[in-house]
Protein backbone atom coordinates (compact mmCIF):
# COMPACT_ATOMS: atom_id res chain seq x y z
CA UNK A 1 0.00 0.00 0.00
CA UNK A 2 0.59 3.35 -0.53
CA UNK A 3 1.58 5.68 2.65
CA UNK A 4 1.71 9.62 3.45
CA UNK A 5 4.66 10.51 5.11
CA UNK A 6 2.52 11.89 8.17
CA UNK A 7 0.90 8.08 7.82
CA UNK A 8 3.99 6.62 8.14
CA UNK A 9 5.57 8.70 11.62
CA UNK A 10 1.72 7.96 12.65
CA UNK A 11 2.21 4.38 12.26
CA UNK A 12 6.24 3.97 13.79
CA UNK A 13 4.74 6.16 16.94
CA UNK A 14 2.02 3.77 17.42
CA UNK A 15 5.33 0.79 16.86
CA UNK A 16 3.35 -0.70 13.82
CA UNK A 17 6.40 -2.41 11.64
CA UNK A 18 5.58 -3.37 8.64
CA UNK A 19 8.87 -5.73 6.80
CA UNK A 20 8.86 -3.56 3.88
CA UNK A 21 9.31 0.10 3.36
CA UNK A 22 9.87 1.93 -0.16
CA UNK A 23 10.75 5.76 0.44
CA UNK A 24 11.23 7.98 -2.69
CA UNK A 25 10.93 11.30 -3.21
CA UNK A 26 13.09 14.69 -3.46
CA UNK A 27 12.37 16.12 -0.33
CA UNK A 28 15.50 14.08 1.85
CA UNK A 29 15.35 15.76 4.67
CA UNK A 30 11.73 14.14 6.12
CA UNK A 31 13.05 10.92 4.44
CA UNK A 32 16.28 10.65 7.26
CA UNK A 33 13.96 11.77 9.65
CA UNK A 34 11.38 8.81 9.25
CA UNK A 35 14.62 6.63 9.41
CA UNK A 36 15.94 7.88 12.77
CA UNK A 37 12.42 7.65 13.59
CA UNK A 38 12.66 3.85 12.99
CA UNK A 39 15.30 3.70 14.36
CA UNK A 40 14.30 5.31 17.60
CA UNK A 41 11.58 3.38 17.68
CA UNK A 42 13.58 0.10 17.03
CA UNK A 43 16.26 1.20 19.81
CA UNK A 44 13.88 0.43 22.36
CA UNK A 45 13.89 -3.39 21.83
CA UNK A 46 17.65 -3.73 20.76
CA UNK A 47 18.75 -3.95 16.92
CA UNK A 48 21.26 -4.29 15.02
CA UNK A 49 21.77 -2.54 10.68
CA UNK A 50 22.97 -2.89 7.91
CA UNK A 51 23.86 -0.30 4.73
CA UNK A 52 23.95 -0.90 1.63
CA UNK A 53 24.59 1.90 -1.19
CA UNK A 54 22.69 1.15 -4.84
CA UNK A 55 25.32 1.67 -7.32
CA UNK A 56 27.86 -1.11 -5.53
CA UNK A 57 25.19 -3.48 -3.78
CA UNK A 58 25.37 -6.96 -5.01
CA UNK A 59 22.23 -9.06 -4.79
CA UNK A 60 23.82 -12.13 -4.14
CA UNK A 61 25.70 -10.88 -1.15
CA UNK A 62 22.85 -8.50 -0.17
CA UNK A 63 21.07 -12.11 0.22
CA UNK A 64 23.84 -13.56 1.90
CA UNK A 65 24.53 -10.83 4.56
CA UNK A 66 21.10 -10.24 4.93
CA UNK A 67 20.07 -14.03 5.97
CA UNK A 68 22.69 -14.03 8.02
CA UNK A 69 21.61 -14.20 12.18
CA UNK A 70 22.75 -11.65 13.68
CA UNK A 71 24.90 -12.21 16.93
CA UNK A 72 23.97 -9.55 19.01
CA UNK A 73 20.03 -8.89 18.47
CA UNK A 74 17.56 -10.82 17.75
CA UNK A 75 16.31 -8.08 14.71
CA UNK A 76 17.70 -6.37 11.86
CA UNK A 77 17.53 -3.16 9.93
CA UNK A 78 18.37 -3.56 6.49
CA UNK A 79 19.00 -0.26 4.82
CA UNK A 80 19.24 0.35 0.86
CA UNK A 81 20.58 3.50 0.16
CA UNK A 82 20.38 5.15 -3.47
CA UNK A 83 18.09 2.65 -4.91
CA UNK A 84 17.61 4.50 -8.19
CA UNK A 85 21.05 3.08 -9.58
CA UNK A 86 20.12 -0.53 -8.98
CA UNK A 87 19.93 -1.86 -12.63
CA UNK A 88 16.54 -3.35 -14.01
CA UNK A 89 17.69 -6.91 -13.41
CA UNK A 90 19.15 -6.19 -9.91
CA UNK A 91 15.60 -4.47 -9.28
CA UNK A 92 13.63 -7.77 -10.52
CA UNK A 93 16.38 -10.26 -8.72
CA UNK A 94 15.31 -8.28 -4.93
CA UNK A 95 11.61 -8.09 -6.06
CA UNK A 96 11.35 -11.50 -6.31
CA UNK A 97 13.46 -12.54 -3.23
CA UNK A 98 11.39 -9.99 -1.06
CA UNK A 99 8.75 -11.95 -1.95
CA UNK A 100 9.39 -13.77 1.37
CA UNK A 101 10.53 -11.17 3.33
CA UNK A 102 13.35 -11.86 6.17
CA UNK A 103 12.18 -12.97 9.11
CA UNK A 104 12.68 -10.73 12.40
CA UNK A 105 13.48 -7.74 9.86
CA UNK A 106 13.11 -4.40 8.14
CA UNK A 107 13.90 -3.77 4.90
CA UNK A 108 14.28 0.28 4.07
CA UNK A 109 14.72 1.19 0.68
CA UNK A 110 14.86 5.11 -0.10
CA UNK A 111 15.60 6.42 -3.47
CA UNK A 112 15.80 10.08 -5.36
CA UNK A 113 13.59 8.97 -7.85
CA UNK A 114 10.52 11.51 -7.23
CA UNK A 115 8.19 8.73 -7.67
CA UNK A 116 7.94 4.87 -8.00
CA UNK A 117 8.41 4.32 -12.33
CA UNK A 118 5.42 2.56 -13.52
CA UNK A 119 5.71 -0.79 -13.72
CA UNK A 120 8.49 -1.28 -11.14
CA UNK A 121 8.93 -4.43 -9.38
CA UNK A 122 10.63 -3.23 -6.45
CA UNK A 123 8.03 -0.89 -5.90
CA UNK A 124 5.40 -3.24 -6.44
CA UNK A 125 6.69 -5.73 -4.33
CA UNK A 126 7.25 -3.07 -1.20
CA UNK A 127 3.72 -1.77 -1.74
CA UNK A 128 2.46 -5.51 -1.66
CA UNK A 129 4.43 -6.99 1.62
CA UNK A 130 4.63 -3.28 3.36
CA UNK A 131 4.35 0.29 2.28
CA UNK A 132 5.45 2.95 0.21
CA UNK A 133 6.15 6.68 0.94
CA UNK A 134 6.28 9.69 -1.29
CA UNK A 135 7.80 12.43 -0.07
CA UNK A 136 7.27 15.69 -2.85
CA UNK A 137 9.30 18.53 -2.78
CA UNK A 138 7.77 21.16 -0.48
CA UNK A 139 6.11 24.24 -1.72
CA UNK A 140 6.94 27.44 -1.29
CA UNK A 141 4.48 27.80 1.54
CA UNK A 142 4.86 24.36 3.31
CA UNK A 143 8.65 25.26 2.93
CA UNK A 144 8.37 28.40 4.77
CA UNK A 145 5.67 27.24 6.89
CA UNK A 146 8.10 24.33 8.61
CA UNK A 147 10.75 27.04 9.07
CA UNK A 148 8.28 29.41 11.18
CA UNK A 149 7.59 26.45 13.10
CA UNK A 150 11.48 25.61 13.50
CA UNK A 151 11.97 28.95 14.63
CA UNK A 152 9.21 29.18 17.04
CA UNK A 153 10.00 26.06 18.16
CA UNK A 154 13.33 27.48 18.79
CA UNK A 155 12.40 30.37 20.80
CA UNK A 156 12.74 32.87 17.94
CA UNK A 157 10.72 34.39 15.00
CA UNK A 158 11.63 36.37 11.72
CA UNK A 159 9.56 38.55 9.97
CA UNK A 160 7.08 36.94 6.62
CA UNK A 161 9.86 38.91 4.24
CA UNK A 162 12.78 37.36 6.13
CA UNK A 163 11.17 33.66 5.47
CA UNK A 164 10.67 34.76 2.06
CA UNK A 165 13.62 35.54 1.59
CA UNK A 166 15.21 33.15 2.54
CA UNK A 167 13.09 30.32 0.80
CA UNK A 168 13.39 32.55 -2.29
CA UNK A 169 16.87 32.45 -2.13
CA UNK A 170 17.67 28.91 -0.94
CA UNK A 171 15.02 27.13 -2.36
CA UNK A 172 12.59 24.54 -0.38
CA UNK A 173 15.03 21.55 0.40
CA UNK A 174 14.55 21.18 4.01
CA UNK A 175 18.02 19.85 4.85
CA UNK A 176 19.05 23.02 3.14
CA UNK A 177 16.99 25.35 4.91
CA UNK A 178 17.71 23.91 8.46
CA UNK A 179 21.36 24.29 7.89
CA UNK A 180 20.95 28.09 7.07
CA UNK A 181 18.06 28.62 9.93
CA UNK A 182 21.07 26.86 12.28
CA UNK A 183 23.22 29.53 11.31
CA UNK A 184 21.06 32.21 11.45
CA UNK A 185 20.45 31.25 15.44
CA UNK A 186 23.54 31.51 16.02
CA UNK A 187 24.32 34.88 14.46
CA UNK A 188 21.12 36.23 16.20
CA UNK A 189 21.57 34.56 19.49
CA UNK A 190 19.80 36.58 22.25
CA UNK A 191 17.95 38.79 19.91
CA UNK A 192 14.58 39.68 21.13
CA UNK A 193 12.83 41.10 18.02
CA UNK A 194 12.29 38.92 15.12
CA UNK A 195 15.12 38.23 12.55
CA UNK A 196 14.48 40.74 9.97
CA UNK A 197 15.31 40.25 6.07
CA UNK A 198 18.83 41.77 5.72
CA UNK A 199 19.56 39.92 8.42
CA UNK A 200 19.03 36.34 6.58
CA UNK A 201 21.01 37.42 3.47
CA UNK A 202 24.02 38.80 5.54
CA UNK A 203 23.94 35.61 7.43
CA UNK A 204 23.73 33.81 3.80
CA UNK A 205 26.78 35.25 2.75
CA UNK A 206 25.70 36.74 -0.25
CA UNK A 207 23.62 38.92 -2.08
CA UNK A 208 20.56 37.81 -3.62
CA UNK A 209 21.66 38.60 -7.12
CA UNK A 210 24.14 35.80 -6.84
CA UNK A 211 21.82 33.04 -6.91
CA UNK A 212 23.13 29.51 -5.86
CA UNK A 213 20.77 27.95 -8.47
CA UNK A 214 23.04 29.45 -11.63
CA UNK A 215 25.50 26.94 -10.60
CA UNK A 216 23.56 24.10 -11.37
CA UNK A 217 22.44 25.39 -14.11
CA UNK A 218 26.34 25.74 -15.59
CA UNK A 219 26.31 22.08 -14.45
CA UNK A 220 23.65 20.77 -16.18
CA UNK A 221 24.70 22.76 -19.78
CA UNK A 222 28.16 21.09 -19.22
CA UNK A 223 29.68 24.66 -18.87
CA UNK A 224 32.38 23.62 -16.40
CA UNK A 225 34.56 26.10 -15.99
CA UNK A 226 31.79 28.80 -15.85
CA UNK A 227 30.68 27.05 -12.94
CA UNK A 228 33.86 26.12 -11.59
CA UNK A 229 34.52 30.31 -11.03
CA UNK A 230 30.96 30.51 -10.02
CA UNK A 231 32.01 27.47 -7.28
CA UNK A 232 34.96 29.57 -5.76
CA UNK A 233 32.45 32.80 -5.93
CA UNK A 234 30.36 31.01 -3.59
CA UNK A 235 33.24 30.17 -1.28
CA UNK A 236 34.28 33.16 -0.80
CA UNK A 237 31.34 34.43 0.24
CA UNK A 238 30.78 32.13 2.95
CA UNK A 239 28.59 29.60 1.37
CA UNK A 240 29.37 26.04 3.24
CA UNK A 241 30.93 23.49 0.93
CA UNK A 242 28.59 20.81 2.45
CA UNK A 243 25.21 22.45 0.92
CA UNK A 244 26.93 23.54 -2.33
CA UNK A 245 27.57 20.10 -3.02
CA UNK A 246 24.52 18.94 -2.28
CA UNK A 247 22.73 22.06 -4.69
CA UNK A 248 25.65 20.16 -7.61
CA UNK A 249 23.90 16.82 -7.02
CA UNK A 250 20.34 18.10 -6.95
CA UNK A 251 21.36 19.60 -10.30
CA UNK A 252 22.72 16.28 -11.67
CA UNK A 253 19.94 14.29 -9.88
CA UNK A 254 17.33 16.37 -12.22
CA UNK A 255 19.47 15.13 -15.33
CA UNK A 256 19.46 11.77 -14.64
CA UNK A 257 15.73 11.80 -14.38
CA UNK A 258 15.00 13.56 -17.23
CA UNK A 259 17.07 11.37 -19.45
CA UNK A 260 15.11 8.80 -18.02
CA UNK A 261 12.09 9.97 -19.25
CA UNK A 262 13.11 11.29 -22.72
CA UNK A 263 14.61 6.86 -22.95
CA UNK A 264 10.70 6.59 -22.19
CA UNK A 265 9.62 8.54 -25.02
CA UNK A 266 7.80 11.07 -22.78
CA UNK A 267 6.74 14.49 -24.06
CA UNK A 268 8.69 17.49 -23.04
CA UNK A 269 5.76 18.54 -20.47
CA UNK A 270 5.89 15.67 -18.50
CA UNK A 271 10.13 15.27 -18.67
CA UNK A 272 10.01 18.91 -17.07
CA UNK A 273 7.61 18.12 -14.30
CA UNK A 274 8.98 14.59 -13.22
CA UNK A 275 12.65 15.73 -13.74
CA UNK A 276 11.52 18.98 -11.12
CA UNK A 277 12.42 21.65 -13.04
CA UNK A 278 10.64 24.98 -13.73
CA UNK A 279 9.90 25.65 -17.27
CA UNK A 280 9.86 29.04 -17.40
CA UNK A 281 13.30 29.72 -15.69
CA UNK A 282 15.56 26.72 -17.46
CA UNK A 283 13.62 26.88 -21.20
CA UNK A 284 17.00 25.26 -22.42
CA UNK A 285 16.78 22.21 -20.12
CA UNK A 286 16.42 20.00 -22.71
CA UNK A 287 19.05 20.53 -24.79
CA UNK A 288 21.26 20.66 -21.84
CA UNK A 289 20.10 16.74 -21.05
CA UNK A 290 20.61 15.61 -24.88
CA UNK A 291 24.37 17.23 -24.33
CA UNK A 292 25.40 14.41 -21.64
CA UNK A 293 25.39 10.60 -21.88
CA UNK A 294 23.96 7.95 -19.47
CA UNK A 295 27.43 6.92 -17.93
CA UNK A 296 28.50 10.48 -17.76
CA UNK A 297 25.92 11.74 -15.50
CA UNK A 298 25.81 8.03 -13.42
CA UNK A 299 29.68 8.78 -12.95
CA UNK A 300 29.15 12.48 -11.74
CA UNK A 301 26.22 11.07 -9.08
CA UNK A 302 28.90 8.72 -8.03
CA UNK A 303 31.61 11.08 -7.52
CA UNK A 304 29.50 13.76 -5.82
CA UNK A 305 28.18 10.84 -3.54
CA UNK A 306 31.48 9.60 -2.66
CA UNK A 307 32.88 13.06 -2.05
CA UNK A 308 29.73 13.16 0.59
CA UNK A 309 30.65 10.60 2.57
CA UNK A 310 34.62 11.68 2.64
CA UNK A 311 33.32 14.71 3.75
CA UNK A 312 30.78 13.95 6.49
CA UNK A 313 33.59 10.99 7.57
CA UNK A 314 37.24 12.82 7.94
CA UNK A 315 37.44 16.03 8.86
CA UNK A 316 41.02 16.18 7.96
CA UNK A 317 40.51 17.17 4.25
CA UNK A 318 39.42 20.38 2.76
CA UNK A 319 35.90 20.91 1.67
CA UNK A 320 37.05 23.67 -0.37
CA UNK A 321 39.96 21.49 -2.27
CA UNK A 322 37.46 18.65 -3.16
CA UNK A 323 34.96 20.39 -4.68
CA UNK A 324 37.30 22.64 -6.81
CA UNK A 325 39.51 19.61 -7.98
CA UNK A 326 35.72 17.57 -8.63
CA UNK A 327 34.67 20.73 -10.90
CA UNK A 328 38.14 20.97 -12.48
CA UNK A 329 38.35 17.64 -12.88
CA UNK A 330 34.81 17.57 -15.09
CA UNK A 331 36.45 20.43 -17.17
CA UNK A 332 39.50 18.60 -18.20
CA UNK A 333 37.76 15.88 -19.05
CA UNK A 334 35.10 18.22 -20.97
CA UNK A 335 38.38 19.50 -22.30
CA UNK A 336 40.05 16.35 -23.75
CA UNK A 337 37.09 14.94 -25.54
CA UNK A 338 36.58 18.64 -27.45
CA UNK A 339 40.34 18.18 -28.30
CA UNK A 340 39.66 14.82 -29.82
CA UNK A 341 36.85 15.52 -31.38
Amino acid sequence: MELKPEQFLRELSQKKLRPIYYLSGEEKWLKELALEKLKQILGRTGFDSQTWEGNSLQIKDFVSSAGTPSLFSKFRLLIIKHAEFLNAASRSALAEYLQKPIENSCLLIQTEERKPAKGDPLAAQAATQGAVIIYWPLSESEAAAWAEKFLEESHAKATPEAIKALIQTVGTSLSIIYQELSKILLYTQGQKEPIREEQILACLGYQAEQNIFDLGKDLQAKDFFKALQRLQEHLEHGLEPLMLLRHITSALEKVLKAKRWMAKGAQEDQIFREAGVNRFFNKNFIQWVQQWKGEEIQRALTACLEMEGRLKSNANISPRVELELLLGGWGQELGRLLGQA
